[in-house]
């Protein structure tokens, strides 16, 4: 369990950071903010375990003004409130403030050479660094890369081909 008080947070003239057990996890600055919103609606079809997903996000913009708040930080744009950043004892909690809005990104801090790992089970790249990684995956897949004929004929036949973050793709 995450105790609170493994969390530490610093308001800088440009912004802010959020460290947690001493490791800077977000650093929030005006010229690169650490969250950004935006509306979308995806399309999701299952079969056998295999996903596709498809999400075609729009409306998407960088939140760069944000106050100081009790429970956390509340992001605006503006001058409306839009998304909230709180933490303690149960984790790093990011929410939507506004209904409208149903995609959050979260931008985590890294220091050069520092290598960011995680996302749950994936078995292609050891190092996600500057990779779009999807929260979402699914079962493996066969093949290794989509311009393969075994990966396009593995899709075409039921939506089983693998992709670079859940089949081994060496790089």
């Amino acid at each position: 369990m995450i105790r609170a008080v493994n969390w530490h947070f610093e308001a800088l003239d440009d912004g802010f950071d959020l460290t947690f057990a001493g490791r800077v996890l977000l650093s929030h600055r005006t010229t690169c903010p650490a969250l950004a919103i935006g509306c979308g609606q995806s399309q999701v079809a299952m079969l056998h375990g295999n996903f596709r997903i498809e999400d075609a996000p729009y409306a998407v913009r960088e939140l760069a003004d944000w106050m100081a708040s009790d429970d956390g930080v509340v992001f605006t744009d503006q001058g409306e409130d839009c998304a909230r950043i709180s933490w303690g004892d149960d984790g790093l909690i990011v929410e939507a403030l506004d209904p409208a809005i149903n995609r959050l990104w979260l931008s985590f801090h890294a220091q050069p050479g520092e290598t960011v790992w995680g996302g749950g089970e994936q078995m292609s790249y050891f190092a996600l660094n500057g990779r779009a990684f999807p929260m979402w995956t699914s079962e493996p897949g066969v093949g290794r890369d989509k311009s393969t004929e075994l990966t396009q004929k593995m899709d075409a036949q039921g939506m089983a081909g693998g992709d670079y973050w859940t089949t081994n793709y060496p790089q």
